[in-house]
């Protein structure tokens, strides 16, 4: 044909058409380039458990480990959302580097128990501070002047 299979790709990942790419990819045999430029266009739209299953399959593992790990911390921030530590937690367990984001996850959203726990679970003295009463305290206040600054029906 007259137009390359990178192009055709690049044209479907334009019209974010995403499952026409990721067939392309595996049907008309793309060059590792464009397998790798659409596993990292699916990290880019927040489409990571697609890339990390694509990156898997195409062996491309760096890649594989970035989707897998913004898979997990976006996980993790959901489940904390919905006040479910226990499957956060589970998420976190998988590296140390998503039990450190759990842990300040939990810290960002006034769950200073669970983070205080999970720091200890885990040892992390020395990436996460102890956060005193005082301190507690005034992370509240400045967490409530957020919402007060909100109109009612938003709060």
């Amino acid at each position: 044909g007259v137009f390359g299979v990178g192009y055709m790709v690049d044209l479907m990942i334009q019209r974010r058409d995403w499952s026409a790419a990721e067939r392309a990819c595996h049907l008309l045999g793309a060059s590792d380039g464009t397998k790798e430029a659409l596993v990292r266009e699916s990290i880019e739209g927040g489409r990571h458990k697609d890339a990390r299953r694509m990156a898997e399959a195409w062996g491309l593992r760096s890649l594989r480990d970035e989707a897998q790990n913004l898979y997990c911390r976006g996980a993790i921030d959901k489940f904390i959302t919905k006040g479910n530590i226990a499957m956060a937690e589970t998420f976190a367990e998988r590296s140390p580097d998503l039990t450190l984001y759990c842990c300040a996850a939990l810290l960002a959203s006034g769950l200073y128990d669970e983070a205080m726990r999970m720091r200890d679970k885990h040892s992390l003295h020395h990436e996460i501070p102890a956060v005193s009463a005082e301190e507690r305290v005034a992370m509240e206040a400045a967490r409530r002047e957020l919402y007060v600054q909100l109109p009612t029906h938003l709060a």
